[in-house]
């Protein structure tokens, strides 16, 4: 996975509304990861990702990707649809369904964090922290997807 420095993108780029002025800007994080399969009960490894069968028609399980400031806490986020918001065309991003997955596919996708304009306002961000534990479902019943 790369993770790209912010881009500064304007709220009307992001096409939503701050009706009160409060929003100045959003930082948008891009990313890339790329797909490398997956195997059903694979064994348990930290590195790997936890996702359901594909023959179950599954919801992707991506990394969890959190905007933070340098303390690690959880900066102003923008919970939306961010990889869209930022500018990623939605056939660049993750399938929501694995049967959709192409395996050594490269994907992209994006964090958001908005910038209030009194800047002493909510926790900017400083960069993005991956949650690697993202599994589903008990132990006998998942399986494993591999990112880069």
């Amino acid at each position: 996975m790369v993770v790209f420095a912010p881009e500064s993108r304007s709220v009307e780029f992001a096409n939503l509304s701050s009706p009160t002025g409060e929003i100045d800007h959003f930082d948008c994080y891009g990313y890339e990861l790329t797909f490398l399969g997956s195997s059903v009960n694979s064994g348990s490894s930290d590195l790997e990702l936890q996702a359901l069968p594909d023959e179950r028609k599954a919801i992707v399980s991506i990394p969890e990707l959190f905007a933070v400031n340098d303390e690690g806490e959880t900066a102003n986020r923008l919970r939306n649809d961010a990889s869209t918001i930022c500018g990623v065309p939605v056939e660049e991003q993750v399938p929501m369904r694995s049967a959709r997955l192409e395996e050594g596919k490269l994907y992209r996708g994006a964090v958001a964090s908005f910038v209030y304009t009194d800047r002493l306002r909510g926790i900017p961000s400083t960069g993005i922290e991956l949650i690697p534990d993202a599994s589903i479902g008990g132990e006998e019943n998942h399986a494993y997807t591999y990112w880069f």
